[in-house]
């Protein structure tokens, strides 16, 4: 005896009980709480009945389910797209959506107003990772900054006790926009760490982001801060005299923008800010001819569509704000109220009798490696002894290397992301060993091993917009 299945009149679904109880706004807000967008999507496709119950087609009504929703995790899944993780290999990562009973807030996009947890929004430093026990005997933290490829050492505030940072790393949660930014792990390099906080409050109408910590050879201060300008050039539109005069020049108000401003106190999904920084890409790119010898620009032009010279006669509009942008020498502690209360830095955090021998008749600027007592490393350049979280993690990496230690390889395997960039090793044809290329020894001068990949932040978009605008910016490069 064969059996049909005979689907009921759409009218008769009214009577069902979850229909019934969709007609309710405090029972359907309470299901969609507990749904995903596409979830809730789906279940207005199951008959006609549920879809007029919910009434997603009605704008007012869909906007304040989707505020209502678990955070879908486009933004960590466009996070995890973006960013290589192969330098950390082997350390503890911890991040995760709300939407997946990740403990963190959510709240809704203000662009598209879904509900976005913490970790789906935009920051401008993520940190997601600790290694512990890490290299040289300290703890490491590490993360990255907006959408850029390579993760950056991250230290914890100075001044805190740190407790939060020293947690069990199973323990331990996201300490976004938190602690101090130092170099990338790929990068040989010594750098005083640069307090995101200071980042972050840039009054941007009158400064560049520039660091606070030291920049003079050996230190490379330069490379906390540099990745910004990119960021900042695509938010600046150059407009000649006339335009600004005729269409700005009455009651136009000062740029106040910061970059807590702009991306903490705005809660953005990840893929609403990538269309947002597109359309600021292309505008600003709108106005450029670029060099067909290189990333230089050749020409940039005003909205009215005559050409920026070089020589001054042109003013600043901010993209974000629509503010003036008012120049100011960075280098100026008068001017530049950012610079003025410049804090003392200190080359080491342990006691001077950890030391291991001095190198005695070091050439000028060279920097020789040396062992303390308890095994870690201190760097001598110009009779001083640099230790501790100055030092680049890349040097300490060579350094263990050159001692024959073992350690994970970094060589990147992203799948989704190209980023083969300076490693330190190469694989033979077989695959079977990893030789060392970097290979030297103690007492050699580390600012040239390794020049191929020092200072040098590719894929970080970095776009200095150099024409000639800024001869300082020419002599900083050099």
């Amino acid at each position: 005896m064969s059996r049909t299945r005979e689907t009921p009149e759409a009218m008769d679904n009214t009577a069902v009980p979850f229909v019934t109880a969709l007609a309710l706004y405090p029972i359907l807000e309470a299901l969609v709480s507990h749904l995903r967008p596409n979830d809730l999507v789906n279940l207005t496709t199951t008959c006609q009945v549920v879809n007029n119950q919910i009434r997603m087609r009605e704008k007012q009504v869909k906007a304040s389910l989707l505020t209502k929703t678990l955070c879908p995790g486009t933004g960590l899944q466009a996070r995890l797209k973006r960013h290589c993780p192969c330098r950390t290999r082997g350390w503890h990562s911890y991040c995760g959506c709300g939407g997946e009973g990740y403990n963190v807030t959510s709240k809704p996009c203000i662009s598209c107003g879904i509900n976005t947890c913490d970790e789906c929004r935009i920051h401008v430093s993520y940190q997601v990772y600790v290694e512990d026990p890490g290299l040289d005997g300290h703890r490491w933290w590490a993360g990255y900054v907006l959408n850029y490829l390579f993760p950056f050492a991250i230290y914890p505030p100075k001044g805190d006790d740190g407790a939060a940072w020293h947690l069990q790393p199973d323990m331990m949660q996201s300490h976004h926009d938190q602690g101090r930014l130092h170099l990338p792990l790929y990068m040989n390099g010594i750098a005083d760490a640069e307090p995101i906080s200071r980042i972050l409050d840039t009054d941007l109408g009158k400064n560049d982001i520039t660091p606070s910590g030291r920049t003079s050879r050996p230190f490379e201060g330069v490379y906390t801060a540099v990745l910004f300008k990119s960021l900042l050039a695509n938010r600046k539109e150059l407009v000649c005299r006339i335009c600004f005069d005729g269409m700005y020049g009455a009651g136009l108000s000062l740029c106040s923008c910061t970059l807590r401003k702009r991306f903490l106190d705005r809660w953005t999904c990840v893929p609403c800010h990538l269309d947002e920084s597109k359309k600021f890409d292309q505008e600003h790119r709108a106005t450029r001819i670029y060099s067909k010898d290189g990333p230089w620009i050749d020409k940039i032009f005003c909205r009215c569509g005559d050409q920026i010279v070089p020589v001054g006669h042109y003013e600043v509009i901010c993209r974000w704000c629509n503010g003036h942008v008012v120049h100011v020498e960075d280098d100026n502690a008068d001017a530049n109220p950012e610079n003025v209360d410049k804090q003392e830095f200190t080359n080491n955090e342990d006691d001077e009798e950890n030391a291991g021998s001095a190198p005695v008749n070091l050439p000028p600027d060279h920097m020789a490696f040396v062992n303390n007592k308890d095994e870690t490393l201190s760097i001598y350049v110009n009779g001083s002894r640099i230790s501790g979280e100055r030092i680049g993690r890349s040097i300490v990496r060579d350094h263990l290397s050159r001692k024959g230690i073992e350690l994970p390889c970094a060589c990147c395997d992203c799948s989704s992301v190209a980023c083969e960039n300076h490693h330190h090793h190469q694989h033979s044809d077989d695959e079977s060993e990893d030789v060392n290329v970097e290979a030297s020894v103690d007492g050699e001068d580390v600012s040239d091993h390794g020049d191929d990949g020092h200072n040098n932040l590719e894929g970080l978009d970095f776009d200095d917009d150099r024409i000639g605008f800024d001869a300082e910016m020419e002599e900083d490069e050099e």
